[in-house]
């Protein structure tokens, strides 16, 4: 199915383009009556404004009426017509394209309201912002406009931020600017460049100037009739020189450039008929470089390149710097000076007649110019050993490849050089390089090269690694190595391996010896692993000894690899901090459950369908458990099941739990529950709750392993069978009774030693030996009796931090291995759980 827009959209990126194609296509398919306006409406449409200029009055009435009726053909309906010599009660003046129009008197003005409420304090911000409010298209302002682009260079070469404050002369300046802008209200550019009767002759004069600031560019179209002739202003362009300090005839090449460009852009958009075009430029060291066709340097030679392109060299004048217009806009000057100057009406001597204008020779400026050309480089060639060729090589190229082809280019101009046979002639590939003249005119031909062919690399591979061998092993070095070794027909060094009667490669049964810390060997062995897809070492090494044999060469490779960023990427381990100690609670070996943790588990569905939960106590010292099961999430039914552990296990001091809000969005049990009104209930038990951190699962790792071995008991011994709530009971309190009968310390296979220290040895009495009826002992008795088992109690307290908790003393890194250490300024990447790297 197809649709199709039935109105060209407003709002979309295309609309413009659509707009503007709609018109054309409506214009190019009017009747023929309407030829010739539908030609100037052709050329007088910017987006959705109509700008166009006729004759005569009768001739105006006839667009307004052909125009308007071409448009309505199409549903366009054209309104809001102003034209030139009408009245209006309303505003003498219109917005044309962003400037003002005053149709009574036909002239063009800039609009300098958005400049009267500048914000304060000023700053770069604001001196940028007010640079690009004045907008001058044509460019009869340029010398004002250019004043805040100075200053705003000024702050820019200050390092100054955006929005600090200007001081001292910077700020004083553009005050001084600022004040004198409604004066611009006052320069008024004639709109109209000719009267409409015949004209006797045109010419379009550019002048270009640069000072040490800005270079610039004006043009004004001389129109001659007979004795009269009248001048106007076209185009005008300033630009602000580099920041990089340049010399004053490269910004006067500047400036002839743009001069050369506006010069092309009027020809072609004006299209005046007969119009002789001069160029002048006060800088005889730019027409020099225009003129003359030399060795110039590639600065110069661009530039002059692109202005002969625009425009004819011999249409390029000299004049003094007195006579040129474009001194003013190259400089700058503030509104007032401008309104005095009258800039824009154009220098008085082109009002002369053509013999009298200041034209002057060119008095070529041998510095300035002679300091331009080419520098032409003297190169004497020396036949160099292999070994210092290598060197130079290898400090010049990162990359094997590159190395081995550029030595293979050596090879061949030394071997053209003597006029040997390169063996080459039959090789079909060729390059095409272009070649430019001594006279530094672009040429079109080029030079065809044969390509490299395999056998010139195999042999200047083969070069290299005799530099290298006679480098680090020189004439009898190797024989001090333990490997058994020779020399081939070319005088390469090769190990001489058990496969030599195998009918295998010669390369592989003797291979070529190389170094081991030598540098283009370590490049050797880096391009083999990025060809061979990033392989391990024991890959690469395998592959390596096909054709080489490197002395250390595990340790080598290894070596090489660790450098490899895409590799270390893959491979590398996150920054763990350092396993902190155990907090006082877990140490603090008082009463069974004074410190716990709480967390629920579950749901387990019983037989009717219905679920239930077990809430565990942990203790955090003694690593006892206390379960409890509830059947519902509710805050009744875990306060419930707090009570009934108060009840049988005491009164806790401190309780750790998880309130769910280090895994938002998960299935955590924890963060049903009320947890107000649980502080509420317990407060006045005065048992203290603490939360842990978002994000740090890990500080309830001391229940969560037993949540985990409590999960495994029930998985091993339920399996997919559904009890009833008593029965589910029962199992769990079995369960609890096994992971309290667990061992803490190490289990010993021997009889001498004592037993195991568990969880259920603290939470029981000590068991007495005895059945003697204690109604029966007397009060003395029943003292030592209490200090007796108190005493026990102590040496099984002393005998669980001998054992158990110096178990826990030893710190192993996490992981098992070390992670880059930081210190602070280090940059780093934040790991997060739901969160890709």
């Amino acid at each position: 199915m197809e649709y199709r827009h039935c109105r060209v959209v407003f709002g979309v990126t295309a609309s413009p383009f659509l707009l503007g194609a709609v018109i054309q296509h409506h214009l190019g398919s009017v009747p023929q009556q309407y030829k010739e306006t539908a030609e100037l409406l052709k050329n007088s449409w910017y987006v959705d404004n109509c700008v166009a200029s006729v004759k005569t009055v009768p001739e105006l009435n006839r667009f307004i009426g052909e125009s308007t009726e071409i448009m309505r053909l199409a549903k366009f309906d054209l309104r809001g017509w102003v034209h030139s010599g009408m009245e209006s009660n309303e505003e003498p003046s219109v917005s044309l394209l962003g400037m003002r129009w005053s149709f009574s008197d036909d002239t063009l003005f800039c609009d300098v309201n958005s400049l009267a409420n500048q914000p304060t304090p000023l700053t770069k911000r604001g001196l940028l912002s007010a640079a690009q409010k004045l907008y001058d298209p044509i460019g009869f302002t340029s010398p004002t406009s250019l004043v805040p682009k100075l200053l705003l260079q000024e702050t820019w070469r200050s390092n100054i931020g955006w929005d600090t404050e200007l001081c001292g002369s910077t700020a004083k300046q553009f005050s001084n600017w600022l004040r004198e802008i409604p004066c611009l209200a006052e320069c008024n550019l004639p709109r109209k460049l000719k009267e409409s009767s015949t004209c006797s002759d045109l010419s379009l004069h550019v002048f270009a100037d640069a000072s040490k600031l800005a270079y610039a560019a004006c043009a004004f179209l001389r129109v001659s009739y007979g004795d009269k002739v009248s001048l106007a202003l076209l185009q005008s362009r300033s630009r602000v020189a580099p920041l990089e300090a340049t010399t004053l005839p490269r910004l006067e090449l500047l400036a002839a450039l743009i001069a050369s460009r506006m010069c092309k852009q009027i020809r072609e958009s004006m299209k005046l008929p007969d119009c002789k075009e001069y160029l002048w430029s006060d800088s005889s060291a730019a027409v020099v470089w225009i003129k003359k066709k030399g060795n110039w340097g590639v600065f110069v030679r661009n530039r002059c390149d692109e202005i002969n392109e625009n425009t004819d060299s011999n249409d390029w004048h000299h004049l003094p710097g007195i006579y040129n217009p474009a001194d003013l806009p190259s400089r700058g000057c503030n509104p007032r000076a401008l309104l005095e100057s009258k800039w824009w009406e154009g220098p008085k001597w082109l009002l002369l007649q053509e013999q009298d204008w200041p034209l002057s020779e060119v008095e070529v400026p041998t510095d300035d110019v002679e300091s331009e050309r080419r520098k032409t480089a003297l190169m004497t060639v020396t036949k160099g050993e292999p070994n210092a060729i290598c060197e130079k090589l290898d400090t010049r190229f990162d990359k094997f490849s590159k190395l081995v082809r550029c030595f293979a280019w050596i090879k061949r101009f030394i071997q053209h050089c003597q006029k040997k046979d390169t063996g080459v002639d039959d090789v079909h590939v060729k390059m095409s390089i272009p070649i430019r003249a001594n006279s530094g005119e672009r040429q079109n031909k080029v030079i065809e090269v044969a390509e490299l062919s395999a056998s010139e690399i195999c042999e200047a591979e083969k070069a290299i690694w005799r530099a290298v061998q006679a480098e680090v092993f020189g004439s009898n070095n190797h024989k001090a190595i333990n490997i058994q070794t020779c020399k081939d027909d070319e005088g390469m060094l090769r190990v001489k391996t058990k496969l030599l009667s195998g009918d295998f490669a010669s390369s592989f049964k003797t291979p070529i010896l190389l170094p081991a810390n030598h540098s283009i060997v370590r490049k050797m062995i880096f391009q083999k692993h990025v060809t061979n897809q990033h392989a391990g070492a024991a890959t690469l090494l395998c592959l390596l000894r096909e054709d080489y044999w490197i002395l250390s060469g595990r340790r080598t490779v290894n070596q090489v690899l660790s450098k490899c960023v895409i590799c270390q990427r893959f491979k590398s381990v996150h920054a763990d901090a350092p396993a902190a100690p155990l907090p006082m609670e877990r140490v603090l070996c008082g009463s069974v459950f004074s410190v716990i943790g709480i967390d629920l588990a579950g749901p387990l569905v019983l037989r009717d369908g219905a679920k239930s939960w077990i809430v565990i106590f942990t203790c955090a010292c003694y690593r006892a458990v206390h379960l409890e099961l509830v059947s519902s999430l509710s805050t009744e039914a875990f306060m419930g099941s707090l009570r009934r552990f108060v009840g049988r296990r005491g009164r806790p001091l401190t309780i750790f739990a998880d309130n769910g809000t280090n895994f938002r969005g998960a299935a955590n049990a924890l963060s049903t529950l009320d947890w107000e009104k649980i502080f509420e209930a317990t407060a006045s038990q005065r048992i203290v709750w603490k939360f842990n951190p978002p994000s740090s699962p890990w500080w309830g790792g001391w229940w969560e392993r037993l949540i985990r071995f409590l999960k495994e008991l029930l998985r091993r011994n339920l399996g997919k069978s559904c009890l009833s709530y008593e029965e589910l009971y029962t199992v769990m309190v079995d369960c609890e009774s096994l992971i309290n009968s667990r061992p803490l310390t190490y289990v010993s296979e021997t009889n001498d030693d004592l037993v195991p220290l568990t969880p259920s040895l603290f939470l029981k009495d000590v068991v007495s030996s005895d059945v003697t009826d204690l109604d029966i002992l007397d009060a003395q008795a029943l003292n030592k009796r209490v200090r007796y088992l108190h005493h026990l109690r102590d040496n099984l307290r002393q005998r669980f931090k001998r054992e158990y908790l110096s178990m826990l003393i030893h710190r192993a890194k996490q992981g098992g291995k070390a992670g880059p250490s930081l210190k602070p300024g280090d940059v780093v990447l934040v790991e997060s759980d739901n969160m890709k790297r």
